[in-house]
């Protein structure tokens, strides 16, 4: 059999059984014959030394050596068309691709890091890499004012990049606006409806993840289309003003024909991140299949207490949830449901004030209201902030009240056996004695599991951690496991007992242990500490013994403030 090795060298085309072995066998002949010119060429090298007579630059090359020229190219050639990748079959190569690009291909395309190179390898890899949906079902589509491909031709590119992948998967589509709404070039409104016309809206069927970035004009379109999202997994839409928006600020429609059980019948993972006071969930509550959801992200996207516990009551497999809590400092009532969500790891609650006035300032808020029905007993994760809540108060020239602590620690009582970090900004009063009692009450109720605190650093004279609670922490006697620390010390002497006294407890070996009385049976190194202090400032001594713990590994970082009242 005569094969053509010029052309096989050019090509990755599996080649079958018998040429493959025809192939190995020239393989081998050729390397017999190079063995054997080596050899004598080997020879002749030493008959020449031991004669004495060296060979001239400028003397011809011998038969011998020109042949072992040609031999040695011919088998490199054998070498490429033997090479193992070119025994691989197409559905292994296929998985190889696939395990190269795992990440989302960017439109306009980056160099070097999209499956479009694999297309200009070789006739054979082009054929499989079209033929490999998983490559053309992730695209992110980033629309700015200076790329080597302008908007409108990019979603033409986006349009064919989905079309190669087919309907054999689902796809994940992301939308990344970085055009201003003033830009002069384009018509924006006309490029994001062509955005939802020509990609979201044919691509329904196939769409397992769809995150957009719209305003409300572009938003209406897509709410009220009918078309059915069989496949779609991840929704994550994203408010934005614009030039055009009604500066009223009108809700939208009281049904939405998107947001149905049938047309979102897969749907696991959403967010609606800045619609304010838009989405009204008296809207949605009712039409989208709440129960199957694992995270749920209402960041920005303002509803009432009583609403938001009617929507938790129905999403009993959350496992993530971040909300905003719009609350009336007047309207607290007393929950009287329970709300047991046993997968919950991550909890992220931000309230927003509003109702307030001279006549309501007195009474409680109903922050602790909203935690106190649920019941979370895998919680890892909590986040409690407030939205400006100092701005409010400074408007108002006067204190604000108790945020609901009684409540809060019920929650915490019924909750959290497995929390892990702890992250509040807490509204706390300006008077001593109140805030330091809150501190200490919380951060005694947190489970010994804890391993990260986060409290406000900007705080007033008398809102920091009390010399007290920080030595209840440098026995273990409180958060024995605490890693990180971030917030707001009396003084700078108490930190550095804390840290230097856990260091020490962590070094020492079992028998050093049991020889202490009282001693915590496991104790952490707290490796994170940004703190700010009061008190005198920082002397050449206490410098001295940051640094030393620096050497240690540990990352310490303090800020001497003044008091502020």
């Amino acid at each position: 059999m005569l094969l053509d090795i010029g052309t096989l060298v050019k090509s990755n085309d599996l080649l079958p059984d018998d040429e493959l072995k025809e192939l190995n066998a020239q393989r081998t002949l050729i390397q017999e014959q190079l063995d054997a010119i080596q050899a004598s060429l080997a020879r002749q090298t030493l008959q020449d030394s031991g004669d004495g007579s060296t060979t001239s630059s400028s003397a011809p090359v011998s038969p011998g050596r020109r042949r072992r020229k040609q031999l040695l190219a011919e088998l490199s050639a054998y070498d490429t068309i033997l090479a193992p990748h070119k025994r691989l079959p197409a559905e292994l190569l296929s998985q190889i691709f696939i395990f190269a690009y795992p990440d989302a291909t960017f439109i306009p395309i980056q160099r070097g890091c999209n499956p479009v190179i694999l297309s200009h390898v070789c006739s054979r890899w082009r054929s499989i890499a079209l033929e490999t949906p998983e490559l053309w079902a992730d695209l992110v589509l980033r629309f700015a004012a200076y790329t080597l491909l302008e908007p409108p031709r990019a979603i033409d590119v986006a349009e064919e990049w989905f079309r190669r992948g087919g309907d054999r998967i689902p796809k994940s589509f992301i939308l990344m606006d970085q055009l201003r709404w003033s830009t002069s070039k384009w018509d924006k409104r006309e490029l994001l409806l062509s955005v939802i016309n020509r990609l979201v809206i044919p691509l329904a069927p196939t769409l397992g993840r769809l995150q957009l970035v719209l305003p409300r004009t572009i938003l209406r379109p897509l709410f009220s289309s009918t078309k059915v999202f069989p496949q779609l997994r991840t929704l994550w839409l994203t408010h934005i003003d614009s030039d055009e928006d009604d500066p009223q600020q009108i809700p939208f429609g009281p049904y939405l024909n998107m947001f149905n059980k049938a047309s979102l019948p897969r749907l696991v993972d959403v967010k609606f991140a800045e619609f304010g006071e838009l989405l009204r969930l008296e809207n949605i509550l009712d039409h989208l299949p709440w129960g199957p959801f694992t995270r749920l992200n209402l960041c920005g996207t303002r509803f009432s207490l009583d609403k938001c516990h009617s929507l938790l009551k129905q999403c009993k497999l959350l496992q993530e949830c971040e909300l905003t809590v719009s609350i009336k400092w007047n309207d607290s009532p007393e929950p009287t449901i329970q709300l047991l969500l046993p997968q919950l790891l991550t909890l992220s609650v931000d309230f927003l004030y509003s109702g307030f006035t001279p006549s309501t300032l007195n009474a409680p808020p109903n922050v602790g209201s909203f935690f106190l029905p649920l019941v979370l007993p895998g919680l890892k994760t909590l986040t409690i902030s407030f939205s400006d809540p100092r701005r409010i108060i400074t408007q108002v020239s006067l204190s604000p009240p108790a945020w609901g602590l009684e409540r809060f620690m019920k929650f915490l009582a019924q909750s959290g056996p497995c929390l892990e970090v702890f992250k509040a900004d807490l509204p706390f009063t300006y008077s001593t004695q109140r805030v330091a009692s809150e501190v200490e009450v919380i951060a005694a109720a947190l489970p010994p599991t804890l391993v990260e605190l986060r409290i406000p650093t900007q705080l007033r004279s008398g809102e920091s951690l009390s010399s007290e609670l920080v030595a209840r922490m440098r026995e273990g006697e409180v958060l024995p496991n605490l890693k990180v620390l971030i917030g707001r010390v009396e003084e700078l002497q108490v930190i550095l007992d804390l840290v230097e006294r856990r260091w020490e407890l962590t070094s020492m070996t079992e028998e050093e242990k049991m020889e202490k009385e009282n001693l915590c049976e496991r104790v952490g190194r707290l490796e994170y500490v940004a703190v700010d202090y009061e008190g005198p400032s920082i002397t050449a001594v206490q410098a001295a013994r940051i640094d030393r713990l620096r050497e240690q590994g540990i990352v310490i970082d303090v800020n001497h403030v003044l008091y502020t009242n």
